[in-house]
């Protein structure tokens, strides 16, 4: 007997059945575990244009996103279509996105009057990306808000757990460091920028007195940090106040800043001269200048 498919369209032949009817065909009524061998047949190009047909019009179906009002009907030009589209729409079918309910991809009804389905998978593809970005940029703004959250803590809590380490990871994120390689003050060694300075910035989180490092380049940092953060926030602040803090208790070790200063950064007149003992006769005068010039 000949009966008709009423999604495909196709007509096929069935001895049990004693009368016409529009009956899905075989294939389409068979379980979805079994497309991906008709996938890996099609890839293999061992599928003629009917069975072609069959499996994008399955496809679609297993969708749950396309009404079938009238049978897709097989012409020439669908049949460049279906083999263009058959990677991408298995990918969509088995990609699980037409069932979560969080993603609202648009309908598609057949019908005798729309048979055009070339552009429903890139319908689908613009659809699905849209979500995607929208996606990706709610959990961006949810984790900068919780990273907020963990950066301004670590400022405001001294004995917190890799305190360090959350403010230079957020550093990085919101400001960019330059790469280029200079000398350590210390060691001597080669060493980037960015690393020196991240170094300055884990010695004055620890409230080290830095009296090694020079002044300048704290300030060096400290300048960066204030043309290039975006300065939306407290924590942007907060880390601009470790580096000052940083500078001040290295100036007030001594009262001054004293380990590398310019000449008009002293505070104090005039430092005296030191004393030497070739310029007095005897052992005398040079022990009793020592003692006048400790009480001028």
């Amino acid at each position: 007997m000949k009966l008709n498919c009423p999604i495909s369209g196709l007509e096929y032949r069935c001895s049990y059945m004693q009368a016409s009817a529009a009956i899905p065909h075989p294939f389409i009524a068979s379980a979805i575990k079994k497309l991906p061998a008709q996938l890996s047949l099609f890839q293999q190009q061992q599928l003629d244009t009917a069975e072609c047909h069959l499996l994008y019009c399955t496809l679609l179906l297993n969708t749950e996103h396309v009404v079938f009002h009238s049978p897709l009907w097989l012409t020439p030009e669908l049949a460049q279509v279906e083999a263009a589209q058959m990677k991408a729409l298995a990918q969509l079918a088995f990609s699980g996105c037409f069932q979560k309910s969080s993603i609202e991809l648009p309908g598609f009804c057949i019908s005798e009057e729309v048979q055009d389905v070339s552009n429903l998978i890139a319908i689908w593809e613009e659809e699905l990306e849209s979500y995607r970005i929208s996606a990706l940029l709610a959990r961006q703004e949810h984790e900068a808000r919780a990273m907020l959250t963990r950066v301004q803590r670590a400022f405001s809590t001294p004995y917190m757990k890799q305190r360090k380490l959350v403010i230079t990871s957020w550093m990085q994120k919101v400001v960019s460091l330059p790469s280029f390689h200079t000398v350590h003050p210390i060691s001597g060694a080669s060493i980037s920028c960015a690393a020196y300075w991240i170094e300055l910035l884990h010695k004055a989180i620890d409230g080290d007195m830095m009296l090694q490092y020079p002044e300048k380049d704290l300030y060096e940092f400290k300048t960066h940090l204030e043309e290039n953060l975006p300065m939306n926030y407290a924590q942007e602040f907060s880390l601009l106040e470790e580096i000052q803090m940083a500078i001040t208790r290295k100036q007030n070790y001594f009262g001054y800043s004293f380990v590398d200063s310019n000449d008009t950064s002293y505070s104090i007149a005039e430092i005296k001269p030191a004393l030497k003992r070739s310029d007095f006769s005897s052992i005398s005068e040079y022990l009793n200048a020592i003692k006048m010039n400790r009480k001028a």
